[in-house]
């Protein structure tokens, strides 16, 4: 696990290939990286662990993205959510705003440098069950707060591709 800021990321796909390629897109950042195909382990890792940032896919068997992501804001209200799906279904991105808030929206194939970069930006705006930012002091730290910084992240969503 990165010593400097303490980043865990876990990133959740039922595609094996997938995941080893979002393994190697992110290899460059200051974070502990995580991968399963099985959304029962993530969930438990999100229970015992805390995890900076989250990506999911959409569409996997049993679950889906939304449900999975709605669910770890639920246990981890701090974790920052990512989707990603290779499909540009509309009312999922709705839901994913709207129940799950997530960050960010990616499309497959994803533009690397892009991915990288959002999630680098990503994690400074993450504020710690402990209280302490990524990397910037000047995150407030009580409930309120997190929540606010949430809802500032949630409002700038982006989407590649649609």
């Amino acid at each position: 696990m990165s010593e400097d800021t303490g980043h865990v990321i876990l990133l959740l796909d039922d595609d094996q290939a997938t995941l080893n390629a979002l393994r190697r897109d992110l290899l460059d950042l200051d974070a502990e990286l995580i991968t399963t195909t099985d959304v029962h382990e993530a969930l438990q890792i999100i229970k015992v662990r805390p995890i900076s940032l989250v990506i999911s896919d959409e569409r996997m068997p049993l679950w889906n993205g939304c449900r999975f992501l709605t669910l770890v804001e639920e246990i981890s209200p701090a974790t920052i959510r990512v989707l990603i799906t290779g499909y540009t279904d509309v009312e999922v991105l709705h839901t994913a705003v709207n129940r799950a808030h997530v960050a960010r929206y990616f499309l497959k194939p994803w533009d690397s440098e892009v991915l990288l970069e959002s999630v680098r930006h990503l994690l400074t705006a993450y504020v710690k069950p402990d209280g302490d930012a990524g990397r910037n002091e000047d995150y407030a730290t009580t409930n309120e707060a997190r929540r606010s910084k949430a809802v500032e992240i949630g409002d700038g969503v982006k989407t590649d591709g649609i």
